[in-house]
C-alpha cells in the first residue's frame, strides 16, 4: 500500500511539473528568471546528491566489493560535474541575454 501511495504522489508531482512547464512556454514573456537563485538551488541540489552518492557508495562497499557499483559511482560523479558546468553556462548565457534585452529596451 505504501508503494502505491508513493507512486501516486510521484505521478501527481509529475503532472504539476508538466502543467507548470506548459504554462511557462505559453506565457514566456511574463516570466522573470532569477539566475542567482537558480544557481544557488542547483548547487544545493548537486551538493546533496553528492552526499547521497558517497553514502550509497559507502554502503555498497561495506556489503561487497562490486565493480558495477564503482562504475556507477564514477559515472554519476562525471554526470554531476557535467550538469553543474552546463547549468552554470546556461545561467551565465541567460543572464547576459537578459542584460542585453534590458539595455536595448532602455534606449
Amino acid at each position: 500500500m505504501g508503494a502505491l501511495v508513493t507512486i501516486l504522489i510521484i505521478w501527481f508531482i509529475l503532472a504539476l511539473l508538466i502543467y507548470e512547464a506548459i504554462w511557462r512556454i505559453i506565457h514566456i514573456d511574463q516570466i522573470k528568471i532569477d539566475g542567482e537563485l537558480m544557481l544557488i538551488t542547483a548547487c544545493i541540489g548537486l551538493f546533496l546528491n553528492c552526499i547521497n552518492m558517497f553514502v550509497i557508495e559507502y554502503a555498497f562497499n561495506e556489503e561487497a566489493k562490486n565493480d558495477d557499483v564503482s562504475a556507477a559511482f564514477l559515472n554519476f560523479n562525471r554526470s554531476c560535474q557535467r550538469a553543474m558546468k552546463n547549468t552554470a553556462t546556461r545561467i551565465t548565457d541567460q543572464s547576459a541575454h537578459q542584460a542585453k534585452i534590458k539595455i536595448q529596451t532602455s534606449h
